[in-house]
């Protein structure tokens, strides 16, 4: 029987889970017996290598190659490619001609197509076709609520979260000339931004290098007067004393280094709570940089429990009754990180860089210290976090949120079912 649609990486998945319809029966009329599907290949050459297959009383070692036509096999060149040399079966959905390898040898043909069970393929067109939130949002529903294979399957997806970035984090560790406090700095810098003035703050850090800030930032009102200024967002026009201190500070430190500030309009302060505005969230910032120095090697050496408190930061004494210079608000609280506000910049900036140092170290105590901050920080509270909720998948910790957005993005927003264990889970 031929379906309506069909691709590789389902006949792959078929053969890889062994979701067939017994018994086995090749194009020339032999019983297969399956002792081991092998190990799927990743690179080039077959599809799967090292497997182990039986016809009649004959044992056969070697490697499986996947095709939807059987004449792929010469459309891909595999008839004159010794790599495919030791293929000793073609699993094909359609066997539309005999195959050789490169040695004129003719291969074993198993026509998968005739085995697999209606109700698998059922299951995957739907997926296929769904347009809701996740493929499988009508199955999961039915999952009991933090069932064992959920549980496992968000620790895997929180740690892949992160090791799909390595590359991206070691590529910009080398071009800094592996200074990990500089790019610790940065990193730090940009998720103080948060969403919405994350490039922003990551440009300022980049125009404000650390060493810089060490040397001339001897104080907090230092570091605030080098930062406010190269953010272009003091200048002559305000009147408040402590505003203009920071201006004379800054303007001394910029005709000394030839500095080149940013202009005011490169910061969003719309749509943005007055807690969360960049003038806030600098002194902050300035804070956390002067508690610890250097302020990586203070994260490498601490523990989790220390390593939260450190990022319990306020701002300055002015912001006490300010969100903005010179516009005093009518209400005085101190300006202090949220617990939210934390878990997020733990979330893009101190795991993610302990998670790259372990693995460029080759240290799995340091990735795994990356790994015990996530679940001692509560869960993420953003949309993608509270539809799964609604759906019965709850995060308990920021582990299980990380690995939730990372299933939506990289599996159910792109419909990569077949690759997922809760895909596998319902189509099965």
């Amino acid at each position: 029987m031929l379906f309506i649609f069909m691709d590789e990486l389902f006949l792959k998945y078929i053969w890889k889970f062994k979701l067939l319809k017994f018994p086995l029966i090749l194009e020339n009329g032999e019983l297969l017996e399956i002792i081991n599907t092998g190990t799927e290949n990743f690179d080039s050459g077959p599809d799967f290598i090292n497997a182990m297959i039986k016809t009649g009383t004959t044992k056969w070692v070697g490697n499986l190659e996947i095709h939807i036509k059987s004449s792929d096999w010469f459309k891909h060149g595999h008839h004159k490619d010794h790599a495919y040399d030791n293929v000793i079966l073609h699993i094909v959905y359609e066997n539309d001609i005999n195959v050789f390898d490169a040695s004129y040898q003719q291969i074993l043909t198993f026509c998968i197509s005739k085995f697999i069970p209606n109700n698998i393929y059922d299951n995957y067109l739907n997926f296929c076709k769904s347009k809701s939130w996740i493929p499988c949002e009508k199955n999961i529903k039915f999952l009991p609520e933090q069932n064992i294979i959920v549980k496992n399957y968000l620790t895997r997806l929180s740690i892949e979260r992160y090791e799909r970035k390595l590359s991206f984090f070691l590529a910009e560790i080398a071009s800094l000339k592996n200074d990990w406090e500089e790019y610790f700095y940065r990193l730090l810098g940009k998720s103080f931004g948060f969403s919405v003035n994350s490039l922003s703050f990551y440009r300022l850090t980049c125009i404000t290098p650390l060493k810089l800030l060490i040397k001339e930032g001897s104080s907090v009102f230092a570091l605030e007067a080098l930062l406010y200024g190269q953010a272009g967002l003091i200048n002559s026009s305000l009147h408040d004393e402590y505003p203009r201190k920071l201006l004379l500070h800054y303007q001394h430190l910029a005709n000394k280094h030839k500095l080149t500030s940013m202009n005011k309009h490169e910061w969003n302060f719309l749509r943005i709570r007055p807690t969360g505005f960049p003038t806030i969230r600098i002194s902050q910032f300035a804070n956390l940089l002067q508690a610890a120095y250097p302020i990586f090697r203070a994260i490498i050496e601490s523990k989790t429990d220390d390593i939260i408190k450190l990022f319990e930061q306020t701002s300055s004494e002015y912001w006490n009754n300010h969100f903005c210079f010179d516009k005093k608000a009518s209400n005085y609280f101190i300006k202090k990180l949220s617990i939210a506000a934390i878990t997020s910049i733990l979330i893009n900036s101190v795991v993610p860089a302990l998670f790259t140092y372990g693995h460029y170290m080759k240290d799995l105590k340091i990735k795994q210290k990356a790994l015990d901050i996530l679940y001692a920080l509560p869960a993420e509270d953003n949309k993608i976090i509270r539809k799964w909720g609604a759906n019965g998948i709850k995060a308990l910790n920021a582990a299980d949120s990380q690995g939730l957005i990372e299933l939506k993005t990289m599996y159910c927003n792109v419909k990569n079912c077949l690759k997922c264990t809760l895909g596998y889970y319902f189509l099965k």
